[in-house]
């Protein structure tokens, strides 16, 4: 009696086919890593590509800061020089005024201070004349 075929020796040719070392295995390996080496290669130059061109980008952008910031600097200094000569000008012109209007003052004190002086000199030259002929008619009357 015969056992039918189940087609073990074939399923068993095959294994051994395949878990056979193959003469170009290791060429296929070598070439599969040959190309992966070669993309990882391209890659990270790629990224050292786009890494100088945002670092010359940044250091750009960087310089541009610097360049603002320096120009507003010299920009400030000279809103600052301006402006402290405008408050010595005015300044300069507020004491000028002040010292006019004290003048002015001055002297519109000194003439009426002149004019009260003379006043109460008179004022006092009538009360001493009213006193003195007070006391002589008083002499007079008492006599």
């Amino acid at each position: 009696r015969r056992v039918p075929d189940s087609g073990a020796p074939f399923v068993r040719r095959a294994f051994s086919i395949a878990m056979a070392p193959r003469a170009n295995d290791g060429s296929d390996a070598r070439n599969k890593l040959a190309s992966i080496t070669e993309r990882f290669s391209g890659f990270e130059r790629q990224m050292d590509v786009e890494m100088k061109a945002r670092k010359e980008s940044e250091e750009g952008h960087a310089a541009g800061l610097r360049d603002n910031i320096a120009r507003l600097e010299k920009t400030l200094n000279s809103e600052i020089k301006r402006r402290v000569e405008a408050n010595k000008a005015l300044q300069g012109m507020f004491e000028a005024q002040m010292a006019t209007l004290q003048d002015k003052l001055e002297a519109g004190l000194l003439d009426r201070l002149d004019t009260l002086h003379s006043a109460v000199s008179s004022l006092n030259e009538r009360v001493d004349h009213v006193v003195k002929d007070f006391s002589e008619a008083r002499e007079q009357y008492i006599r």
